[in-house]
């Protein structure tokens, strides 16, 4: 009788990993996504109180599927909104950014606070979209 050795034929290759429906990221993607998500208050803090009411509302406008374009329409629509508050101490933190911006750069232009709030809205947006992989 002649002994037969099977031997596994992938020893030396490596296996194929099949991706499952929750590994569409990799860990250093996750952990990146987590640590984007961590940071993002401590920046939205650097944005004026008008700054970040005029976010939430491109970010609403990303919730109904609103093109880019759409967005900085809207904002550009609704830019009035960065120095209207009937709060006092939002009033003054809004003095303080406007004399600190007016010291730097000089009056800022319409079309780079549009562009800026969404690009940060829709960085935020896509943000809370992502749930980073957990371990």
């Amino acid at each position: 009788m002649a002994c037969v050795v099977f031997q596994s034929g992938g020893q030396d290759q490596e296996r194929k990993h099949k991706k499952r429906r929750g590994e569409l990221y990799s860990v250093q993607t996750s952990l990146i996504v987590a640590a984007l998500k961590k940071m993002l208050p401590i920046g939205l803090n650097m944005c004026t109180p008008g700054d970040q009411e005029l976010i939430s509302l491109a970010k609403t406008r990303y919730l109904l599927k609103d093109t880019d374009d759409e967005v900085k329409d809207h904002i550009h629509q609704n830019l009035h909104l960065r120095e209207k508050s009937e709060d006092p101490a939002v009033r003054w933190q809004l003095n303080l950014y406007k004399d600190i911006l007016t010291k730097t750069e000089g009056a800022p232009d319409p079309n780079r606070v549009v562009d800026r709030i969404q690009r940060i809205s829709a960085a935020v947006f896509n943000l809370e979209q992502v749930r980073p992989h957990t371990s």
